[in-house]
C-alpha cells in the first residue's frame, strides 16, 4: 500500500510543478491575459494540486477530496468557457491527474482502514 502514496505524491509534486513552471511566465510576459478566469484556472489547477498533494501528506481522505472537488471545479469551469486558448488546453490536461491522484489517496485510506498491510 505503500508504492500508492509514494506514486500519488510523485505525480502530484511532478504535474503542479510542471505546470507552475509553464505558465507562470506566461502570465508575467503577458501571453496570457490576467482575468479572472484564467485566475481561477490557475488556483484550481495547479496550486491545488501542490496544495491537495502536501495536505494529502497528513490526511490522506482530506487530501484525496481536495483534489477530487478541484478537478470537478476545473472541469465544469473549463465547460463553461466558450473560447479556448493554450492556457484552457493545459488545464484540461491537468484535471486529469488530478482525478488520478485524488482517487489514489482515497484508495490508500481505504486500503488503511480494511487493515491492508503496508510494504
Amino acid at each position: 500500500m505503500k508504492w500508492i502514496r509514494l506514486i500519488a505524491l510523485t505525480i502530484g509534486i511532478t504535474f503542479g510543478l510542471i505546470y507552475i513552471i509553464s505558465f507562470l511566465p506566461d502570465f508575467f510576459n503577458g501571453l496570457i491575459p490576467i482575468r479572472l478566469s484564467n485566475i481561477v484556472l490557475l488556483f484550481f489547477g495547479p496550486i491545488l494540486i501542490l496544495i491537495g498533494t502536501a495536505v494529502a501528506l497528513k490526511f490522506e481522505r482530506i487530501g484525496g477530496w481536495v483534489l477530487i472537488i478541484g478537478g470537478i471545479i476545473n472541469l465544469l469551469w473549463i465547460g463553461s468557457m466558450l473560447t479556448s486558448s493554450d492556457f484552457l488546453f493545459g488545464s484540461t490536461l491537468l484535471v486529469i491527474p488530478m482525478l488520478i491522484i485524488g482517487g489514489l489517496w482515497l484508495s490508500y485510506i481505504r486500503g488503511v482502514e480494511r487493515g491492508v498491510k503496508h510494504r
